[in-house]
């Protein structure tokens, strides 16, 4: 999603808040959803918001499902910005709700001009189906510094 962008200045004009109802991606996810009676996820930067930033805040209802070293850490493997924007996925219902929001958590280098860390893997639960975890890209890749920045 964010490969073309070489700064926060360069997506801004496309960065969407699925939360107050004018994401283009929202409005995509829900028609599918309720057209096809089934769950959506979509990709989509993700302009920071209150909102955003209530639902990052810690909370025992948050279902994490990061390894317990991961919680603890406290600087992100690669530059940080100040929380503006990330690079995302939305999950809306079969009525079209917006189910969850996922954050790519272990950023690309093309990533880190515009996109700020999530929290790392979380999951829902389904009604019928059960856990869903939404992996982004790199997040799925995480072993791909360790081999390549590895010392032998």
């Amino acid at each position: 999603m964010g490969y073309a962008y070489e700064s926060l200045e360069d997506i801004d004009p496309f960065l969407e808040n699925p939360y107050e109802g004018n994401s283009m991606t929202l409005l995509l996810a829900r028609e599918l959803s309720q057209r096809l009676d089934c769950y959506v996820v979509a990709g989509f930067p993700e302009r920071a918001s209150s909102h955003t930033f209530r639902e990052l805040e810690p909370t025992e209802k948050r279902h994490d499902a990061r390894h317990i070293e991961e919680k603890n850490l406290e600087s992100a493997h690669l530059p940080r910005i100040s929380r503006k924007a990330y690079n995302a996925a939305l999950l809306t219902d079969q009525k079209g709700k917006l189910v969850k929001v996922f954050r790519k958590h272990f950023l690309y280098e093309a990533d880190t001009p515009w996109a700020d860390e999530g929290p790392g893997f979380e999951y829902v639960e389904l009604p019928g189906i059960g856990r869903l975890c939404v992996a982004i890209c790199m997040d799925l890749n995480r072993a791909y510094y360790f081999y390549e920045y590895r010392n032998d």
